[in-house]
């Protein structure tokens, strides 16, 4: 089974990180900057003839001021050994990411059905 992994952006300056993988071996990265480019680079990756695993890393709801959420705590702690972790999300943060955002987008949940979407190469798959 194919794996991309999507490390998202906080705000405009910042770069996308992408990843295929499969059987354990990267197949391709890259880093882009706009939604045409994440899309077209899955879209050379996920194909029709298998089942593909797309997990995306945005933070969502960053209700903390600073410092890790309990999410990044846990996942830190188990990859220590492997000399591995993930930057913590935080209001700070996002407002040095992106101080002229005319929406924040931290600290608000989503509603409901609202990140629903369609990965490149799988229209009308079940």
């Amino acid at each position: 089974m194919r794996v991309i992994g999507v490390d998202l952006a906080w705000g405009p300056r910042g770069r996308t990180g992408l990843c295929a993988a499969e059987a354990g071996r990267a197949l391709d990265s890259a880093t882009v900057r706009t939604d045409d480019e994440i899309d077209a680079w899955i879209g050379r990756w996920g194909t029709r003839d298998r089942d593909v695993i797309v997990a995306i890393d945005a933070p969502l709801i960053v209700p903390n001021a600073a410092g890790r959420r309990p999410c990044e705590r846990v996942f830190c702690s188990a990859m220590a050994q492997r000399q591995a972790g993930v930057y913590p999300a935080h209001l700070r943060a996002c407002t040095d990411a992106m101080p002229s955002s005319p929406t924040p987008i931290c600290g608000k949940r989503p509603r409901s059905g609202s990140m629903a979407g369609t990965i490149p190469g799988t229209a009308g798959r079940a």
